[in-house]
């Protein structure tokens, strides 16, 4: 899939974890699978460990979910603004799931006492689908950052509103 500027430019909301944007990889590997213009919420994470950057990226849109994981070994993070690090081998994974072939999705309800105030936070934690794994959503730690928090709302929001439009 050619990056072209205009695809690059709708697709770069939907690729932050908050602090990076997932890598050029990824991008080609969602937007083969949906149009960004057609994203409805996304939730993206992203984590290193053992010299290997790993990135998740949920993609919602009317026709369902498009998922990527993907990892690379690499000196210092993997990400959009990174330079292509050729040392070590990507392996990228996405697929389209159909709404209806979506069946369950866990939410923890996280509660913590701030300043004398309750902060009661619903947080997606895996979704379950069809003849695969559950898809699990790692957050940063043990309670979510707000940037989490409300990625995790919005997309709970927007998938409750496709979710209800689908025929029974």
């Amino acid at each position: 899939m050619k990056l072209t500027p205009m695809l690059v430019r709708a697709a770069l909301p939907f690729l932050s974890d908050g602090n990076r944007r997932a890598p050029r990889e990824v991008l080609a590997a969602l937007a083969t699978l949906s149009p960004p213009d057609e994203v409805i919420a996304r939730l993206t994470w992203s984590a290193r460990s053992d010299g290997t950057t790993t990135w998740r990226v949920l993609w919602l849109t009317e026709a369902g979910l498009s998922y990527c994981e993907a990892m690379h070994p690499a000196e210092g993070q993997w990400s959009f603004d990174s330079e292509p690090d050729h040392a070590g081998r990507s392996s990228i994974t996405a697929r389209l799931i159909p709404v209806r072939q979506l069946r369950s999705v866990q939410v923890a309800d996280i509660r913590s006492d701030t300043d004398a105030s309750v902060t009661n936070v619903a947080v997606l934690q895996t979704i379950e689908v069809d003849g695969m794994a559950p898809i699990p959503v790692p957050l940063s730690g043990e309670l979510p950052t707000p940037y989490e928090e409300d990625a995790c709302s919005e997309f709970l929001t927007r998938l409750r509103e496709v979710l209800r439009r689908v025929p029974a």
